[in-house]
């Protein structure tokens, strides 16, 4: 049997959190049934960033295109809320979040295109992976989809973080997209208030919706001096992060499962 995924949103420059669970979920299945057929399929705007990554000797490449099915699948798996025309034999699609719906946190454009992505995928998968219980309340409630078709799936941790001979640090960290839906603006006011020198607030992550607001409210804070902000880091910097860290800030407004709490704790 083959099992087909879709790849497209595992390659790229600073990986969102849907890019490292595609990844996982690409190597991990590959190395655990070595046995088994896997063809990772990507859209057309990353086919050839796809075609050139190393891969597993058990995985071929597909060109995912809207209406061509890919030859001899019997399982088709989305990995983010979205799924092709065509029917597969079998499929599964895998639910992060539905903040697009539940609130203004993103553009108008992003919302319509993203909303209208996520009924069809629901409507067209036989099962629906959610990563938290939280997701599959939402994908019941806002999509209509019976909780029968509805698996959840929490997520794991990506890598082990070694502590051993590195000293906590007077800093606050936040890890995640400087975006509106992360309450930022909270955070920082709440440093402002209870966090003096020494201490540290440290937001790593890149820029979504919303970050202008952020950006300029750190720039008037009287502790701005205080409050850095690298941008996306890598695995192995995000993790001397948490090591180096005393206190990990988590005040988003809405999300679907929120790994960096399961990294900060691990």
């Amino acid at each position: 049997m083959t099992v087909a995924l879709d790849a497209t949103y595992s390659v790229g420059r600073n990986l969102s959190g849907v890019g490292v669970y595609s990844r996982e979920i690409l190597l991990g299945l590959a190395a655990a049934a070595p046995g088994e057929r896997y063809a990772w399929c990507y859209r057309p705007h990353r086919f050839w960033r796809g075609l050139k990554e190393a891969r597993p000797s058990n995985v071929s490449v597909r060109l995912l295109i809207d209406g061509i099915l890919p030859q001899g699948v019997q399982l088709f798996h989305g990995l983010n809320q979205r799924m092709p025309p065509q029917r597969f034999a079998r499929s599964v699609v895998t639910f992060h979040d539905l903040f697009v719906l539940s609130a203004e946190y993103s553009s108008v454009e992003f919302r319509e295109r993203f909303a209208a992505q996520a009924r069809e995928a629901a409507a067209r998968a036989d099962l629906l992976i959610c990563v938290s219980g939280f997701t599959a309340s939402q994908v019941e409630s806002f999509l209509g989809v019976e909780r029968s078709r509805l698996r959840v799936v929490p997520h794991g941790v990506r890598f082990k973080l070694e502590r051993e001979g590195i000293e906590r640090e007077p800093v606050v960290l936040h890890v995640g997209a400087i975006q509106k839906r992360k309450n930022l603006t909270t955070l920082i006011e709440a440093f402002e208030q209870a966090a003096p020198p020494p201490w540290r607030l440290c937001l790593a992550g890149a820029s979504g919706y919303g970050a202008e607001e952020v950006f300029e409210r750190i720039a008037r804070s009287p502790a701005r001096a205080r409050i850095e902000t690298p941008g996306w880091v890598d695995d192995e910097a995000v993790a001397l992060l948490y090591a180096r860290s005393s206190i990990f800030a988590f005040p988003s407004l809405d999300e679907g499962f929120g790994i960096p709490l399961l990294e900060a704790m691990a």
